[in-house]
């Protein structure tokens, strides 16, 4: 047999995944309004099964405890909305000061592009933009904000009838499986809770002190409205890779109207430089562990594709959804190998040789 007529099977297994691949994330975008609270619902869920069952263990029933983890949410995400729509109505009294102030910056990163001979058309169209914008303009900020709360009343729906009923969905997965395999299949529902709880709970305890991180050090530099910088900058980082780069251009932005200096500008990089040592090499490793194993390469394509699938939820919700795909993969025998690809393992001893792989083992030793 040739080696072509040995390659056929081969090309015709990837033409089918490519066309599954294309039909999947095709049918993701099209019900993106359906399936998006849903989604988010059931991480929300999966994370508040260990608070649920301590409750029910002192003596609440299914339904109460299932209400008073969903109130939990319901406060955290209540206080960042209090808290932005404060710094928000603020900007928007001060919005005439706050403009010259832009408008300013931009003029003068105007000028110095017009002397290194870099065209300044977008520029002047900024400029005249900011010129026409109002104070109410900025308000209309927190209107489109009440727009998306039908979807996220929807979601804590969602996530409280999955906490209610979830021994009857964990036994109808179980009754889908041969009853020789109920222990192999019990085994990997509470991988898959373990991931949403560890990874989902420690992000969001990352983003409370990284708010606070944030906001102590833009004050300090003297950013105006430096605690909605630092909330937003805080929330960006459930965005592997890419919302801290976001972020961080966000506290530029609000440094060079604050003051237009340079000195703001190294003071928003310092800050974010601290932070960031702090989250990688202590408060990651302390909080939200190695949970979610895998290959960065594979994290950042699934938060690019999640951003172009369902936006910024779905940038947020790639990462986990991506570790429950690699559990399930794990435990069967003819995906193993792809288990294996999109898997962080350091079998090779590439990482640990490292530097920075050295460092962190370091740390993690001394602060542990």
């Amino acid at each position: 047999m040739s080696s072509i007529d040995q390659q056929v099977p081969v090309l015709k297994k990837i033409i089918l995944y490519l066309l599954f691949g294309l039909l999947f994330f095709g049918s993701l975008y099209l019900a993106s309004s359906f399936l998006i609270p849903l989604a988010v619902a059931v991480l929300i869920a999966l994370t508040l099964v260990p608070m649920c069952r301590w409750l029910e263990g002192k003596g609440l029933n299914r339904g109460s405890s299932s209400f008073l983890g969903i109130m939990v949410v319901l406060a955290f995400f209540i206080g960042v909305f209090l808290i932005v729509t404060y710094q928000i109505s603020s900007l928007a009294e001060n919005w005439d000061q706050t403009k010259e102030q832009i408008t300013s910056t931009t003029e003068e990163v105007k000028s110095y592009m017009d002397r290194n001979g870099i065209s300044t058309e977008w520029v002047s169209q900024k400029i005249e933009d900011i010129s026409k914008s109002s104070g109410s303009d900025v308000q209309k900020l927190l209107s489109t904000t009440f727009g998306s709360l039908g979807k996220f009343l929807l979601m804590l729906i969602y996530a409280y009838l999955l906490l209610f009923y979830r021994g009857k969905f964990k036994k109808f997965i179980q009754k889908l499986t041969p009853p020789e395999d109920t222990q192999e299949t019990s085994k990997i529902l509470e991988q898959i809770s373990s991931i949403a709880q560890s990874y989902l709970f420690g992000k969001f305890l990352l983003i409370v002190i990284l708010s606070c991180l944030y906001g102590a050090g833009f004050m300090i530099i003297g950013i105006k409205y430096a605690f909605i910088v630092a909330i937003i900058a805080g929330v960006l980082s459930l965005i592997p890779y890419f919302g801290n780069m976001i972020g961080g251009g966000l506290a530029v932005l609000f440094a060079l109207i604050s003051n237009g200096s340079l000195n703001g500008v190294i003071g928003v990089f310092v800050v974010m430089t601290i932070a960031q040592l702090l989250e990688n090499y202590v408060l990651t490793p302390l909080i939200v562990g190695k949970k979610v194993d895998l290959n960065p390469f594979f994290t950042i394509m699934i938060v690019v594709l999640g951003g172009a699938v369902w936006d910024i939820p779905g940038m947020i919700v790639a990462v986990p959804y991506l570790g429950i795909i690699k559990i399930l993969l794990d435990h069967t025998v003819s995906f193993k190998p792809y288990a294996y690809l999109i898997g962080d393992d350091s079998e090779d001893g590439d990482e640990e040789d490292s530097i920075l792989s050295r460092a962190e083992h370091w740390v993690k030793e001394k602060v542990t």
